[in-house]
Order: structure tokens, then C-alpha cells, then sequence
């Protein structure tokens, strides 16, 4: 049996890369247990979920392309759907966080609505 990841942790860009930016960063999200009481810098968030779209992507050597170039076309699907992109957060999550970053699998989030 694999050994348990532990819960869920999902990432996104915080700030968002822009022209006018040379450096952004990502923001971590990890579920908690409502009995968990932060301390320090650390924030606990309420997060409604939604519909998304998703798919997966190899970090590196993905035959569809990099990250970024499966990202547009998660988008790209969304924009010829019967869904709407819904501007939030677009979240990204490891597979399985436990594996060498070269086979390291992201599975994307692009929020949607109907």
C-alpha cells in the first residue's frame, strides 16, 4: 500500500504573473479540520468549492505541452463549451505529492460555471 499523502494541498498563483511584475508567487491551501486553530501568519479561509473543469498534465515532458500550454487549452474547451470560465481562483494540486518532481502529475482546476 502507498504511503498516505496526507490531505489535500492545492496551489495558485498569488500574485498572478503580469508584464509589469518580474517575480509572483503561489498560495497554498490545505484542508483542515474544523478544530484546527491557526497560529502565527497562517490564515484559515472558508472555500464554497464550485464546478471545474479538470485535467492533468505532466510537469515535465508532457506530450500536450507545458503547464501553461494545458492550462489554455483547459481554458480553449471551456470557451467552446456550453460552461463559462468563472473568475476565481484557478487551483492546482500534485497527484501524488510523494513522487520525484520528474514524474511529478498536476491535476488543473478551471473554475466554471453553467
Amino acid at each position: 500500500m502507498p504511503p498516505d499523502p496526507g490531505p489535500p494541498v492545492f496551489v495558485f498563483n498569488n500574485p498572478s504573473p503580469s508584464p509589469d511584475r518580474k517575480e509572483y508567487g503561489y498560495e497554498f491551501w490545505i484542508a483542515i479540520d474544523h478544530d484546527i486553530e491557526p497560529e502565527g501568519d497562517i490564515e484559515v479561509k472558508d472555500f464554497a468549492g464550485g464546478l471545474y473543469a479538470v485535467t492533468i498534465c505532466k510537469l515535465h515532458g508532457d506530450p500536450n505541452g507545458n503547464v501553461l500550454e494545458v492550462w489554455m487549452r483547459l481554458l480553449e474547451w471551456v470557451k467552446s463549451s456550453k460552461y463559462e470560465w468563472r473568475k476565481t481562483h484557478e487551483l492546482e494540486k500534485a497527484h501524488d505529492p510523494l513522487v520525484s518532481r520528474e514524474d511529478l502529475v498536476l491535476v488543473l482546476y478551471l473554475p466554471i460555471e453553467a
